[in-house]
């Protein structure tokens, strides 16, 4: 009783110390310990808020605080790692400053530096450098990419497709082996074998101990397992059918009974005699392909796959008319439904069956073939990793988990001596979205954590995630890890936990009641654990946690028709109904002051399913003058701008290539027209493009003079290139090539310019991390990204700082997890489901095994094997759950309202048959989920009986009444025509559509251009260089002649020596210059930094004269010295007076900016000089001084600001009269 007490005290001290705004469930989990706890964490109910509070709890914990150095806590982003850490962070220097005395939280805080917050890949990889000695790895190994891994895997599978055939030639075991994966994988060369072998390595290392997998597979498929297994799958499936024939023929028993119990009580009734009542044919029907149904489902029973054939053969389908009773056409439906699912299985699973006796040993058989060239292919691939000191990502688990872990005999898995003492290292482990966790994450957990092993987690673990948003199945995420470890889980007692425990977080502090409600109704009528692998009961269900104003927030349901021949009708749907609520001022809640203002731009997301229609979203925004954010929807290695790099380095890499050659030859820096390189093409018969150019310069007479200077030019820049290929790293003739061709510049003149230039700077990058990493020049640069082309891989684009917030944001659903917006719009809902991954060659589950597409060595045909069909069932019915998911991801990014457009092409037909089946109630209405071929089905199916969807079964036909016990929703329907279409009706029975352009006035236009901005400031310049002030004359910028070019034309222009010159100032040595200025040109020129041209402009100069004049000195005096120093500052600030003073006088108070760069600084010990250098050819200083005196004020006054140190002086340094000029400041 003393314990129990002393117990309940406790828990009452961590409660007041957890903050009071966090709900009661998430005080819970907060203070909870003792044992492990899983949290489900459905959408927006606060997890990362309690993740750092329960940090916060356990490190100030009164009787048992855990230094921060010994928590782990794992996330699967490095953005949301960071995220914990700043909270955690900031948490702490609040407690500090109420407490400023306390010692162990100024520990804490210094040792938050090195606690174990990051990605599981991070935490991996941090314990791989520990302990690379028992893993036979370099202490200072790199993290290769994935295209440098997906090269060396397809290397790696030839150099094993290379020895198999030599091993072939002398071993008749290895020859045996290489003919049966030739027969059952190859045509005409050996690829198809090269992929099969990098796909089950890929498989087998995301799997614990999947070196295992093979051997246990071949055994399963020769012992009859398999076999077994893909009987079960199919008995399962005609089960089903089964069961919706037998709800179909029961609803039309019920029928024919009652009519023949009312024929017989009339006959009864009259005392006659009355022809008994005759059921009508369609029942004979519906009877004999129940009856049919039953018999492949006994024969499946049965195990037996030639039995179970010939019932499928047996199998035949009559005509059905159902009539019009409700009951008969609910039966009508059901048995339509029912003959779907049985037609497909007698499709699809036919010859399978057939011939799985003898697939199953051929399955054995390449299954065994397989083992030796997976081990070798696994063994060169960890060698050439070993010889670059290289790890991939996928090697962080699988080689920590070697470390952690150790496999028996017998298949049971054990901690090594490692994870024990590990497992007493860590306090507490806490894991973020564990929902995204596969196999081996889990493992490695369990491993870690105290008291845990294979089958059990130990008892400091705090799991965090919900099911419900696991969308990343094609990275191997398990949803049901984290949702087996939430049924098993004890609910929550107490505080001080005696087993590992659930605790439910389902308050969503996101989204408006409105849409809660709708969450809920759709996923309560649709996710269950066959569909969506998770119950959706009410420990799963939103509650509202968040406070908004009064006021109407109804989903908006945009029923439309498809023009044929437009396929931007959904697009210009969507744009149209953000201009509508832009228009409207519809209000939102403000985020930062929690009152309603008038929506914009920034307040929608348009999600989507897939990239490919972003682009058409944008322009459709675009063309409805709605702020949208930058789509990149293109390839990087597609996109133009890097095509054509990449075809100027082909050329300069090989200039025998005439593609690529013709593609530099026709950019704009080059300036061929197509003409041109027709006609060199032309004139030089066989001989390429390059051959025939160099013809043309060597016989002058065969072209005219002008296309002779631009064959000579060009030539000149190739062989440059060329000779720069030779000496330079790929990323130094990149930069060059920029340099020479000012193709920086071009790219920004054209449309989506930052875009470009940033994309460009991203290759840079690229290079320079080849080149660091694996080397080889151009050649090699080029031969990886051929093979990333050829392997339809690609690089992440470059990243361009957002120019203004306040734009419509269109993302995939995939990139939309952890953000929300007010407005959330649904678009292109109506496409189906990708259905690739069952086009494969193989199909694989970690619990169902490997089934082949097997080819006919003979015919070279190919067929699905009953092993595939029945892991693809599988695997199918796994991706179907994790669309659903990926729907209830996209709608619960909703704060206040959903936006959901929705096609009607093919629907009605589908919609009648869902309201019949759901009205006839019964198990097979829980099949219907499972039957979608879109988000747009799953959608519909639980509106369509809703009461309020009686627009939309009006729209559709249906005749089934409305359902009043399914959830209350409110939503608006409107059906919205074409433009050329006849009105539709709508909620508010008025004719929505599309509008038509609008009608131009011209007063209207000529009141718009005569329009002027009210604010005083808005003729203002927002940012001017010093030049533009500094000069009275009008400034024009003309597009610069590519390097190439100018070089060619002989003497440089006057500033273009003026360049030259600024340039070795910058970039040179001075005191090497004051020594050797000829051989510190030379060291500039090579550097890269000069042209030959400009080297010899600087020769030829006067500067020798600056490195023995008495500014010199002072410079070399001088305590530091900054050349090219940049600089912006507010005009306001510059209190400009003088001839200026008028300007000063505009941009009072406001933000209008001065940039500019200082050629030189000198800093002495009683202030700083400044120095501008001046290749102007004046006769005297006093012409230099009339011309640039009010800059070199600016230039001081900017300086005086920018460093608060006193202006000493200032000069003009004539480089054409070797004289220092001061100027008065």
């Amino acid at each position: 009783m003393f314990l129990r007490g002393r117990q309940i005290r406790k828990e009452a001290r961590q409660m007041l110390r957890i903050d009071p705004s966090l709900t009661e469930d998430q005080q819970k989990a907060v203070a909870a310990r003792g044992a492990s706890v899983s949290v489900s964490a459905a959408a927006g109910s606060g997890k990362t808020k309690v993740l750092v509070e329960r940090l916060i709890s356990i490190i100030t914990d009164e009787e048992h605080p855990s230094p921060a150095d010994r928590l782990v806590v794992v996330t699967f982003t490095n953005d949301a790692a960071s995220e914990v850490r700043s909270r955690l962070s900031i948490a702490l220097s609040k407690q500090l400053l109420e407490d400023p005395d306390n010692a162990w939280l100024r520990e804490q805080q210094t040792h938050l530096k090195s606690a174990h917050i990051s990605t599981i890949h991070s935490f991996c990889f941090d314990l791989l450098r520990q302990q690379f000695a028992a893993l036979d790895i370099s202490a200072g190994f790199r993290v290769m990419d994935d295209t440098e891994e997906a090269e060396l895997r397809r290397k790696t599978a030839e150099e094993v497709a290379e020895a198999m055939v030599q091993a072939a030639e002398t071993d008749p075991e290895a020859a045996a082996r290489l003919r049966c994966l030739s027969d059952a994988f190859c045509g005409s060369d050996d690829t198809p074998l090269i992929e099969l072998i990098e796909a089950l390595y890929e498989i087998v290392s995301n799997v614990p101990f999947g070196e295992q997998m093979l051997p246990r597979f071949a055994a399963e498929a020769a012992s009859g397992k398999m076999l077994a297994d893909a009987m079960q799958e199919f008995c399962g499936q005609i089960a089903e059918c089964e069961t919706v024939y037998a709800q179909a023929q029961a609803l039309f028993d019920s029928v024919v009974a009652e009519k023949r119990a009312e024929k017989e009580a009339k006959a009864a009734k009259s005392g006659r005699a009355v022809k008994p009542y005759e059921p009508p044919k369609s029942y004979d029907v519906l009877c004999a392909e129940s009856r049919g149904i039953g018999r492949v489902l006994e024969a499946a029973k049965t195990g037996d796959p030639e039995r179970t054939c010939k019932a499928l053969d047996a199998l035949s389908f009559g005509r059905f008319s159902p009539g019009s009773d409700a009951r008969a056409r609910q039966s009508g439906a059901l048995r339509a439904f029912g003959k779907q699912m049985a037609a497909n299985l007698q499709k699809k699973w036919r010859i399978p069956l057939e011939y799985a006796q003898q697939d199953c040993a051929r399955h054995a058989e390449l299954l065994t073939a397989l083992i030796q060239p997976l081990h070798e292919f696994s063994e060169r691939l960890d060698a050439h990793k070993r010889e670059r000191s290289a790890l991939g990502f996928g090697d962080a688990m699988r080689c920590t988990l070697h470390l952690l872990a150790e496999q028996a005999a017998d298949g049971s898995i054990r901690k090594t001596a490692l994870a024990e003492t590990l497992s007493q290292q860590y306090s507490y482990i806490m894991i973020d979205e564990f929902q995204d966790a596969d196999g081996q994450q889990d493992l490695i957990f369990r491993m870690l954590s105290h008291g845990g092993d294979a089958q059990h987690y130990g008892d400091n673990l705090f799991f965090v995630g919900d099911s419900k948003q696991c969308i990343y199945r094609f990275r191997n995420a398990n949803p049901r890890i984290f949702y087996e470890a939430l049924q098993s889980g004890a609910p929550y007692r107490t505080a001080m936990l005696t087993e590992n425990t659930r605790i439910d977080l389902n308050r969503n502090f996101r989204s408006a009641q409105e849409v809660v409600d709708f969450v809920n109704c759709i996923f309560s009528g649709l996710m269950s654990e066959r569909v969506g692998e998770v119950d959706y009961d009410e420990r799963q269900a939103l509650v509202r946690g968040a406070a908004y104003p009064d006021g109407d927030r109804p989903a908006e349901l945009l029923l439309f028709e498809e023009a044929e021949d437009n396929p931007q009708t959904e697009p210009d749907l969507v744009a149209a109904r953000i201009r509508m609520h832009l228009d409207l001022g519809t209000p939102v809640k403000d985020r930062e002051t929690g009152v309603q203002r008038p929506c914009k731009p920034g307040d929608f997301m348009i999600l989507l399913r897939k990239k490919s229609k972003l682009e058409a979203f944008a322009s459709a925004l675009t063309r409805a003058e709605i702020p949208v954010c930058s789509v990149v929807q293109q390839s990087y290695l597609n996109a133009p701008e890097i095509l054509l790099l990449l075809a100027i380095l082909r050329a300069a890499d090989n200039p025998l290539l005439d593609v690529p050659v013709a593609a530099a030859m026709l950019s704009p820096m080059m300036g061929f027209t197509l003409d041109e390189v027709t006609q060199i093409r032309l004139s030089g018969e066989r001989r390429g493009l390059y051959r025939s150019m160099l013809h043309i310069t060597q016989t002058p007479e065969s072209a005219s003079p002008e296309l002779t200077v631009k064959c000579t030019h060009f030539l000149q820049f190739l062989e440059s290139m060329r000779l720069c290929a030779a000496m330079e790293t790929p990323e130094q003739l990149i930069r060059r090539i920029y340099l020479c061709t000012d193709f920086l510049g071009l790219m920004q003149m054209t449309e989506g310019g930052e875009q470009k230039k940033a994309n460009l700077r991203a290759l840079v990058t690229y290079a320079r991390n080849f080149e660091e990493n694996r080397g080889g020049g151009l050649s090699a640069f080029l031969r990886y990204i051929d093979a990333m082309i050829s392997r339809s891989q690609d690089l992440d684009g470059g990243g361009i700082p957002a120019v203004s917030e306040d734009v419509v944001q269109i993302k995939t659903i995939h990139g939309s997890k952890g953000l929300e917006a007010p407005f959330v719009i649904l678009a292109d809902a109506s496409t189906g489901f990708s259905t690739a991954d069952r086009r494969k060659m193989y199909q694989f589950h970690a619990d169902k095994g490997l089934g082949f597409r097997l080819q006919d060595p003979e015919s070279l045909t190919r067929g699905s094997s009953l092993a595939f069909m029945a892991i693809s069932a599988q695997n199918i019915r796994e991706s179907v759950s994790e669309e659903l998911r990926l729907l209830y991801v996209a709608l619960t990014r909703a704060r206040e309202r959903l936006i959901l457009p929705i096609s009607l092409k093919g629907i009605a037909a589908k919609a009648k048959q869902w309201a019949e089946i759901q009205a006839a109630g019964g198990a097979a209405g829980k099949l219907l989920a499972g039957s979608a071929g879109s988000h747009a089905d799953w959608l519909l199916m639980p509106l369509i009986r809703n009461q309020a969807g009686e627009l939309l079964r009006r729209t559709l036909g249906i005749e089934v009444e409305k359902d009043p016990g399914l959830p209350q929703i409110r939503m608006v329907t409107e059906v919205i025509a074409p433009p050329d279409a006849p009105a539709q009706e709508t909620a508010a029975h008025t004719s929505v559509q599309a509008a038509p352009p609008p009608t131009v006035e011209r007063h209207l236009l000529e009141e718009q251009c005569a329009w002027q901005y009210e604010s005083a400031g808005a003729h203002l310049t927002a940012k001017y260089g010093v030049s533009e002030l500094a000069k009275s004359d009008d400034i024009s910028a003309p597009l610069r002649r590519p390097l190439f070019v100018r070089e060619n034309h002989g003497r440089l222009s006057g500033a273009e020596r003026g360049t030259a010159l600024h340039t070795f100032l910058q970039y040179a040595n001075f005191a090497a210059a004051a020594q050797d200025l000829s051989a510190e040109i030379a060291h500039v020129r090579r550097r890269g930094r000069l042209t030959e041209k400009q080297a010899e402009a600087v020769r030829a100069s006067n500067i020798a004269a600056f490195f023995t004049s008495p500014l010199y000195a002072r410079t070399a005096a001088a305590k530091q010295i900054w050349r090219e120093k940049k600089f912006i500052v507010r005009l306001s600030d510059l209190h400009l007076s003088g001839s200026l003073a008028q300007l000063g006088a505009d941009y009072a108070g406001t933000e209008g900016m001065l940039t500019g760069i200082m050629d030189l600084v000198l800093e002495e010990a009683d202030g700083l000089v400044l120095v501008d250098y001046k290749t102007d050819r004046v006769q005297n200083g006093a012409q230099l001084l009339e011309q640039y005196t009010e800059q070199i004020r600016l230039y001081a006054g900017a300086l005086r600001l920018i460093t608060g140190k006193r202006i000493k002086e200032c000069f003009l340094y004539s480089l054409h009269l070797n004289q220092t000029v001061p100027v008065a400041i």
